[in-house]
């Protein structure tokens, strides 16, 4: 397994053709009242991409590319098994956050580290970029917010408009001065 930096000619419009996702959920996080509740979602609901959705992420990542932003692509034996894209258009009242914009994980390599890794090497990546803090719009299901909180994210405090995807996601963040305690713990 290897992760690198993607440029544009890694991006071609069959960039995730072969690309498993599905995400199957029976629960989701929402605010009531001020307060995150898991519902449960019934039935089981199912997120998987369109043939429109698998044409777009290449160009919104050459999009990213080109306003100063990263990929990273994870590999194994040159299939492609996972990424994760930074924004490179930096927010909130410092100006020191960084988007992460999409980290996805090929169904086949789910639960064998490749989202650990991509995350860390994404959060190292905004470190060397500038940033200061990482915002994160998740989409609520209740596996997603919980590997973003094993990693280390806890609910943003000040959430940066330009980079919020749905009213309905998570709001997180990531700071990038307790990353090293994590590693510690």
């Amino acid at each position: 397994m290897t992760i690198r930096e993607l440029g544009h000619k890694d991006l071609k419009s069959d960039f995730v053709r072969a690309f498993a996702h599905e995400q199957v959920y029976g629960r989701v996080w929402k605010k009531r009242d001020g307060q995150w509740r898991l519902e449960a979602v019934e039935p089981p609901a199912v997120r998987r991409w369109s043939a429109e959705k698998r044409l777009w992420v290449p160009e919104y990542l050459r999009d990213i590319l080109s306003k100063g932003g990263c990929v990273l692509g994870c590999f194994t034996e040159n299939a492609l098994i996972g990424f994760l894209a930074l924004d490179g258009c930096f927010g909130g009242a410092k100006g020191r956050t960084l988007n992460l914009a999409m980290l996805f994980v090929d169904g086949r390599y789910q639960r064998q580290g490749v989202g650990r890794r991509l995350f860390t090497a994404g959060m190292e990546r905004a470190r060397r970029m500038g940033a200061e803090t990482v915002f994160l719009s998740a989409v609520p299901t209740e596996e997603t917010v919980a590997f973003y909180f094993a990693m280390g994210c806890e609910d943003a405090e000040e959430v940066v408009p330009k980079f919020v995807d749905t009213p309905d996601d998570r709001y997180l963040r990531f700071s990038l001065s307790t990353e090293s305690r994590r590693d510690e713990r």
